[in-house]
């Protein structure tokens, strides 16, 4: 028959247990033999396979030290690799975003008739839109800096420019009317605004501006002010016509009312009857 099994799992010492225990066994049994041996000889090389044996159990520790050390080092190392990967790919995600940001700007300042520019600190230009470009007929290259003042009016650009440098003086916002003369040789009218660009700690770093053509405005503006003087033209000429006419009537009055009195007197005095002699009436009449 065989044995009922008692339930008790057997449990085998490990490989690890097993070395172990062999180490202590062969040491205990070298330490036995240096100690016991009755030759001096064997006593010194009982002592020193006791020492290599230490000295054995030191490297295998090491080397198992190193082991887990270039593992652990391995580990750190695929951990940083995944890291600069996952950042490359974000930075490359980022780097297309910012393409297309930049492609969609500049398509919508090509389109917008709003013309932008950024300057340095300084107030040098840096940076206009092509539809100013094209509207002046400069080359980015000659419009960067100020030459982008050739193109205003010359009744209008050492006002525009003291207003600029006064502006970029006192860090304030600019703000200006004035004129820019297109490729074709004319001139519009304008109004631009420019405001600092800063940084978190409120240093300027650049200024950002727009200039909006103003041209149709100032047109009605100016047919509105004219229309205005002539309207206030033609008040002034009715209320002198008016003026004319009282200082007429007055007049007329005066000299109607003269004779027409003479006429009255006359008339009541043949009424009265203060005239009797027939000669005297007809005199009168």
């Amino acid at each position: 028959m065989q044995a009922e099994p008692t339930g008790i799992p057997l449990k085998l010492p490990s490989f690890r247990h097993a070395v172990t225990n062999w180490l202590a066994l062969a040491v205990a049994s070298l330490l036995a033999i240096g100690f016991f041996a009755s030759s001096q000889i064997a006593r010194t090389v009982a002592l020193a396979l006791v020492a290599i044996l230490f000295a054995g159990i030191q490297v295998g520790a090491e080397l198992k030290r190193r082991r887990r050390a270039e593992t652990a080092l391995q580990d750190t190392l695929a951990s940083v690799e995944q890291q600069v990967l996952d950042r490359t790919e974000a930075l490359s995600r980022a780097m297309s975003d910012i393409k297309v940001s930049e492609q969609q700007f500049r398509l919508i300042a090509e389109l917008s008739p709003v013309h932008l520019f950024r300057a340095t600190p300084d107030g040098e230009a840096i940076f206009l839109t092509p539809g100013f470009l094209a509207m002046t007929g400069l080359t980015a290259e000659r419009a960067r800096g100020f030459g982008w003042t050739e193109a205003v009016h010359l009744d209008e650009r050492d006002r525009l420019m003291a207003s600029w440098h006064e502006a970029l003086h006192s860090q304030v916002i600019f703000q200006a009317e004035f004129r820019f003369r297109t490729a074709a040789g004319e001139f519009r009218w304008y109004r631009a605004r420019v405001v600092p660009d800063r940084d978190e700690s409120g240093t300027i770093i650049g200024w950002v501006g727009a200039a909006v053509d103003l041209h149709e405005l100032h047109l009605a503006l100016e047919e509105r002010a004219a229309a205005l003087e002539r309207a206030e033209e033609a008040r002034r000429a009715a209320e002198e016509a008016s003026h004319l006419k009282d200082e007429f009537l007055a007049t007329a009055s005066h000299e109607l009312r003269t004779p027409l009195n003479a006429i009255v007197g006359w008339i009541h005095v043949l009424q009265s009857g203060a005239l009797p002699d027939d000669e005297q009436r007809q005199h009168a009449v």
